[in-house]
């Protein structure tokens, strides 16, 4: 026993030898390239504030200069050199840092901000592994010296989670200045780009036009029963984002990654799923559609169970290497919530729309997740139309998401015309029942069956069809009433 007690310790003295001769990852040059692009950009902050804090600088006196740019930022005084000269002399860390000369030459390492956020990045993942470094070390330390295994478990989750809550949490309260200039932003872009939508677009003109896109920050629920099309629309929309060159994850726990790629090519070659299966292809355009849809910018995530913690970890670190400007979830109720809520499905459900919702508002990009709606729609009599009171499972997803929409195809049922006598072969209905952006709406489109695919409808093509949401009186619907509400009373 002495002796096996020897070797341990033994093995644990050469280990921490070790780990103390390890160089903490270190990016010095990247550390200036930032503070002089903010010293050069008095907009440049704005882009990277939300990332980086004191702790992400190794450097002590790079970390000094970035103290004396945050606290001139938070009282809304200019950031240059002389006033962040000025604000480190006042600190009595002027001398520290090496002086007036240091800070000019800050400004001599880059000629333009252009490239802040991709270095705050890297700042940002080299303080991770920093912390990830030390924590190990310390947990090294109490694992050899015999604490209780389990609670040494739960600690060292616990204290892993905490670095990427202390590096993603977002919580950085901006002034109303800021907050302003975040929006002209927005709209310039949206300027620049020749578009009339802020957000990532559905590939649906019409659709566009009353969500404005697909928003950052903001958790989108498309529901409907089985059969409506939901995975063809989700689609639709990751193809469209594809074009604007947006990386576009699906994250798939009902259909394998190849099912999503044979369905995509389907849509590319103009044929349908079964002709794929039974091998009845003209090889030449499965060879051409191959090309197109080799690209970097739809990733397909195949899980079979995720929970929402996971996909909060797997989300941060796509964010960090900027491979995820949008997430689409197939489908909510599929997810594993809180372990509290075990048990309730209701409640669990609940956990999971809250879940998704904040990797929405933390990692700033937009969050679309497919739901299925209650057998309820298919018992009732009518046109069998979705409502919010149908969403399976939960009120609290309602509740979470900033846009509600159903799926609803009247052919589907037997159901041979709208209520304006227009036939509804071919044809959808994306509803919006609920929308923080705008308006409540009926939007019509073209659906393409054996290859899953919406389209926007032309009325120049299609005379026998009107276009809902442009030739049939429409009364407004506040963003506050929903279509149950309201009944009879919505004339579209």
């Amino acid at each position: 026993m002495k002796l096996y007690t020897n070797i341990v310790g033994d093995r644990f003295s050469i280990k921490q030898q070790i780990m103390t001769k390890i160089i903490l990852p270190n990016t010095p040059d990247i550390e200036e390239a930032v503070l002089g692009a903010i010293l050069v950009d008095k907009h440049a902050i704005l882009l990277v504030e939300s990332d980086i804090t004191p702790d992400t600088f190794y450097s002590s006196k790079n970390r000094y200069v970035w103290e004396a740019i945050e606290e001139l930022q938070k009282d809304g005084d200019p950031i240059d050199i002389l006033t962040v000269t000025s604000k480190l002399k006042e600190h009595g860390t002027l001398k520290s840092v090496g002086g007036p000369f240091y800070i000019s030459e800050l400004t001599d390492r880059v000629g333009t901000s252009e490239n802040i956020e991709y270095h705050a990045k890297i700042l940002q993942q080299n303080y991770i592994l920093r912390e990830i470094i030390k924590r190990g070390n310390d947990y090294v330390r109490k694992a050899s010296s015999g604490a209780d295994p389990i609670d040494l478990l739960s600690d060292f989750e616990s204290s892993i989670r905490g670095i990427g809550d202390s590096v993603f949490s977002g919580e950085k309260t901006r002034t109303n200045k800021e907050i302003l200039i975040d929006i002209h932003r927005q709209i310039e872009n949206s300027i620049n780009s020749d578009r009339d939508i802020l957000g990532i677009t559905s590939g649906i003109q019409d659709l566009d036009k009353t969500l404005g896109g697909f928003i950052d920050t903001s958790l989108y629920i498309l529901a409907a029963r089985p059969g409506m099309g939901k995975s063809g629309l989700m689609l639709t929309i990751a193809e469209a984002s594809e074009k604007d060159k947006k990386h576009a994850v699906i994250l798939t726990l009902e259909m394998s990654d190849v099912e999503i790629m044979k369905r995509r090519l389907t849509r590319a070659m103009n044929t349908s799923v079964d002709e794929i299966n039974k091998g009845r292809v003209d090889m030449v355009k499965l060879q051409e559609a191959t090309s197109k849809l080799d690209s970097n910018y739809i990733h397909i995530w195949d899980y079979s169970k995720m929970s929402i913690s996971d996909l909060r970890n797997k989300v941060r670190r796509a964010k960090l290497k900027g491979e995820i400007d949008f997430l689409i979830v197939d489908y909510l109720q599929l997810m594993d919530g809180d372990k509290e809520y075990k048990g309730s499905k209701h409640h669990e459900v609940g956990s999971i729309s809250r879940g998704l919702k904040g990797i929405a508002k933390e990692n700033g990009i937009p969050v679309l997740a497919l739901a299925q709606l209650s057998r309820s729609v298919e018992s009732r009599g009518g046109d069998k139309r979705p409502m919010l009171s149908d969403l399976k499972e939960s009120g609290d997803i309602e509740q979470d998401a900033d846009v509600v929409m159903f799926i609803y195809r009247p052919e589907y049922y037997d159901i041979p015309e709208f209520e304006d006598g227009a036939s509804s072969h071919g044809m959808a209905e994306v509803i919006i029942a609920k929308n923080r952006h705008g308006a409540l709406k009926r939007v019509r489109t073209g659906f393409d069956g054996p290859r899953t695919n919406f389209y926007c409808l032309d009325s120049r093509n299609f005379d026998d069809v009107r276009n809902i949401s442009e030739h049939t009186p429409y009364k407004p619907i506040t963003a506050n009433e929903s279509f149950d509400d309201l009944g009879d009373e919505v004339d579209f």
